[in-house]
Formats: structure tokens, C-alpha cells, sequence
């Protein structure tokens, strides 16, 4: 209920107790008996005969209650509970595992190991340095040797021909009879520095050659003729360093298919050479 209704309510309550008081009392003036023992002297009659009663024998007036206003309560809102917000956690972010990074060295490269062990190099041709116009200075007179427990053998060089190139290449023909034979390659080691170096597998044909066979000029004329040597195995190691390379032929599978032959190296003195190697 409302403070103003209640007000209201108290204020029309007491009026009503009010006239309730106003009629009770014009009611008891209205219906009040007079008095039995007073003497109303009727006309005609003589004033002495008249007996008035001693006042002191008089009934006594009737008390009048006068209603007092009776205070009525005022009756106080009903307090109505605020609901206060309940604090609500946040909940805390999960720790999650966070992958941390952490310096590694950095690995050193190395040299691609050879297939198998070099054993130690027999009694070989080493190379002997030409000069000249850069044609074949011819086969080496090889040193006697023990017939040989591999299928091939070395049958002519090494050829040796000057270069500018800073790289080391050999140039050599695998045969058996006079078809070349795929899938071989020379496999070697650098001494003093350790470095090893591998070729590519033979070609079933003479895949490769030392350069062109001649030059001519537009009108078809031979300018320059050039005796170039073909193959179908070429060794290319990107280091031409001075020392000594030990090398073999080995088959697919990587097993030892030639005796180990050793080159002498001048960098001072750079040459390419060129081998044959027959079944």
C-alpha cells in the first residue's frame, strides 16, 4: 500500500470517530428525562405555594463523555530488500605450454663419406704435367703391378691437359670391349685437406666430351681442329687444391670396381685429365 492511500485512510478514520462523537451528544441533549423532583408551578397557582427543593436534594448533572481522538498508527512502508549484485570472479586465463626456443648450434657441414673404406693406394701411374698446345701428351708408361682382383683396370692414362679452370675434372671412358658401360663412377679423397668427392653414375653412351672438335668460320671453312677426347664418366670436384687424390671405381652398389690409382696436384700448375678404364 502506498503512503499517500494510507494517509488518506487515516484521515477519513478519524473524521468518521469525529460526527460519531457529534451525534452521540446531541443524542443525550435531545432524549435527557427532566428532572423528577423539580416543581413546575402550574398557572394560576400561587408563587408561595410553589415548594422548590432544596438544591442541595437536586440530582446530580449526568457526566457527558467527550470521545478523544484515538491516534491511529501510522503505518510504516514495508522495506523492501535491494538484491546487491554479487562480485563474480574472472576467471584466471588456463597456463597454457608455450614451446620456448632455444639456441641450437648450428651444424657443421661435412663431407659426403665415400661408399666404402679406401684401402691403401697401390703402385700407380701419377699424372705428368705437358705443356703444350693443349693436345694429348699420350699414355704413361705404367710401373708393373700384380694382376689386378678387379673387373677393370686402367688401359690408357692419365692424359693430362692444360686448364684455367678452378675446379679439378677428370674426363674417362668405361668400357667392356668397345661399349661403354653405365652406371659406375669415381669415387676419391684429398690429402692433406680430407675433402671427398664422388661423380655421377657412367652413361650407356659417350655422353660427354672435352669441347668442340673444331671451329669453323661462316662461310663453312675449318678455322681450328682440336683433338677432344670423349667419355661417358666426368669427375668434377669444385676444389682444385694442391695434393694428392686418391681414387677407384666403384659399381652402383657402391663396391670397389677398379684398383686405387693417386694423382699429384700443382695449383700452380692446373691440368684436366682424362682416363680409360676397360673390363
Amino acid at each position: 500500500m502506498k503512503r499517500w492511500q494510507a494517509t488518506a485512510l487515516i484521515l477519513m478514520a478519524v473524521l468518521a470517530i469525529s460526527l460519531f462523537c457529534g451525534v452521540v451528544v446531541l443524542s443525550q441533549a435531545l432524549f435527557q428525562t427532566p428532572d423528577p423532583a423539580a416543581i413546575i408551578a402550574q398557572p394560576g397557582d400561587n408563587a408561595d405555594s410553589a415548594t422548590i427543593e432544596d438544591d442541595s436534594q437536586a440530582p446530580d448533572a449526568t457526566a457527558t463523555f467527550t470521545p478523544r481522538a484515538t491516534a491511529t498508527p501510522t503505518v510504516p512502508p514495508t522495506a523492501t530488500n535491494t538484491p546487491v549484485p554479487t562480485a563474480t570472479e574472472a576467471p584466471l586465463p588456463t597456463p597454457t605450454s608455450t614451446r620456448v626456443v632455444i639456441d641450437t648450434p648450428t651444424p657443421t657441414p661435412t663431407a659426403t663419406p665415400l661408399p666404402t673404406q679406401i684401402p691403401t693406394a697401390t703402385n700407380t701411374p701419377v699424372v705428368r704435367n705437358n705443356s703444350g698446345s693443349g693436345s694429348g701428351s699420350g699414355p704413361s708408361a705404367p710401373n708393373p703391378a700384380p694382376a689386378s682382383q678387379y673387373p677393370f683396370k686402367i688401359v690408357e692414362g692419365p692424359l693430362s691437359y692444360e686448364t684455367t679452370n678452378h675446379i679439378f675434372v677428370i674426363l674417362a671412358k668405361v668400357i667392356a670391349g668397345d661399349a661403354p658401360q653405365p652406371g659406375y663412377r669415381l669415387v676419391g679423397t684429398h690429402s692433406p685437406t680430407g675433402f671427398q668427392w664422388e661423380s655421377p653414375l657412367s652413361c650407356p653412351d659417350l655422353c660427354k666430351a672435352s669441347g668442340p672438335e673444331a671451329i669453323y668460320d661462316k662461310d663453312g671453312n675449318l678455322v681450328k681442329k682440336w683433338n677432344v677426347q670423349k667419355g661417358n664418366l666426368f669427375f668434377e670436384s669444385p676444389n682444385y687444391d694442391t695434393g694428392i687424390w686418391s681414387l677407384m671405381l666403384v659399381d652402383a652398389r657402391g663396391q670397389q670396381a677398379s684398383d686405387i690409382f693417386q694423382l699429384g696436384l700443382d695449383s700452380e700448375d692446373k691440368q684436366w685429365l682424362y682416363y680409360v678404364f676397360s673390363r
